[in-house]
């Protein structure tokens, strides 16, 4: 199915699309439904939607405490666990934060029309100038992480998505990173890439002002009343 070529969406129109029931509550924010009409933030439009279909699209929350880690340059502490994960700059020292993403299904050397993750923040933070470089893991299938060795040997792709001048973030409130299209098609893109894999992606800290850091919701922080963890969503063309 895909949504109307033009007029008028309704919202059982998008439920039945992203695999809702056609009653269903939805905001612009939940599952699927910015994939679907391809629209990162702010306002979504109905033009936005004729003729878009979910058929390709996917949509992954984080699920493990050892898929969203946490590495402090200065002391090399690296942590699986705990309610947060820390990227951008604490106290003059660099902050990264890895997460991996499981049962990707998408097909290898499928066109990856739109891609990002939306995260939630831990705490309000407003440290200013905040720069995060994304990067995604070279591997046909990423592993969860264990150790600080295990994290500093991984192998990361040269090509980025700078994320500069991250805005102050409110407790609670979801964020999407600029677009990941060009970083997950080279995965996607490798001889060895299998629909059903895994993915992982670096946010590293990016000559951030010193205490101009952000706070990342982990999944650990999740049962603790927190909103969801970071999820990848990703439309593509087969």
């Amino acid at each position: 199915m895909t949504l109307p070529a033009s007029g008028a969406i309704s919202l059982a129109n998008v439920n039945t699309e992203i695999g809702f029931d056609s009653d269903d509550h939805i905001t612009l924010d939940d599952v699927g439904v910015r994939a679907l009409f391809e629209v990162l933030s702010g306002t979504i439009s109905l033009s936005d939607g004729h003729g878009k279909s979910a058929s390709g699209t996917v949509t992954i929350p984080i699920n493990s405490n050892t898929d969203d880690v946490w590495y402090r340059s200065y002391d090399g502490v690296f942590r699986t666990t705990g309610n947060y994960t820390v990227v951008g700059n604490v106290s003059g020292y660099g902050n990264y934060g890895a997460f991996r993403f499981n049962n990707v299904t998408i097909p290898q050397g499928a066109t990856i029309d739109t891609a990002y993750v939306t995260v939630r923040a831990y705490a309000t933070d407003s440290g200013s100038t905040c720069n995060i470089k994304i990067y995604s893991e070279a591997t046909d299938d990423s592993v969860t992480y264990s150790t600080a060795a295990d994290f500093m040997a991984r192998s990361w792709y040269v090509t980025t998505v700078d994320w500069n001048n991250v805005s102050s973030w409110t407790a609670d409130e979801a964020y999407s990173t600029p677009s990941l299209v060009s970083i997950i098609q080279l995965i996607v893109n490798r001889a060895g890439w299998v629909s059903g894999n895994s993915m992982g992606m670096l946010f590293a800290n990016n000559s951030s002002s010193t205490n101009a850091a952000r706070y990342i919701t982990t999944v650990d922080g999740y049962p603790w009343g927190r909103t969801p963890p970071a999820t990848l969503y990703v439309a593509y063309t087969p």
